[in-house]
Formats: C-alpha cells, sequence, structure tokens
C-alpha cells in the first residue's frame, strides 16, 4: 500500500505468515541477523538491515508491526523541502 501524506510518504507490505515476535523486531533490523525459525530458508539476513539503511539514508523510518496475522512493514520518508 502506497499512501501519500502531508508529512510525506508511507510504503507498507504486510503478509499473513508467522510473525516475527515483538521482542526480535529490533534485532531483526541489524545486519547478518536470522531467527532460528527462518534457519531452514535461504538467506544472510541483511534485507531488512538494506531497507533501514535506505531509509536513514534519506531521513525516514521502516517500522515493523502486527498484521494480526502477519507482519507489517511500513516504510516513511518525509516530504522534501523544495
Amino acid at each position: 500500500m502506497f499512501n501519500k501524506k502531508p508529512a510525506g510518504v508511507e510504503l507498507s507490505v504486510a503478509d499473513r505468515g508467522p510473525c516475527i515476535a515483538e521482542k526480535d523486531r529490533g534485532r531483526v533490523l541489524d545486519r547478518f541477523v536470522c531467527l532460528e525459525t527462518s534457519r531452514t530458508r535461504p538467506g544472510l539476513g541483511l534485507g531488512l538491515s538494506l531497507a533501514v539503511a535506505i531509509a536513514r539514508l534519506h531521513n525516514g523510518t521502516l517500522t515493523l508491526e502486527d498484521n494480526l496475522p502477519g507482519l507489517r512493514v511500513v516504510f516513511s520518508l518525509p516530504r522534501r523541502e523544495r
């Protein structure tokens, strides 16, 4: 979903799969972190950390939220001053 807001732009992606536990949400945004439940799937643990780096580079944020069930990732960028 894409929302244009007076304060900027928000892009969100949600699924209905197994959610990331609230206690692990801060940790999965770090580089090379793979949760135990995802060890059977290929991956290096870089996707979310790269998305966070891109958001920060543009003075934005990336947050992880419950989608009940599932996870919602919200990528927010502030309005660009002209």
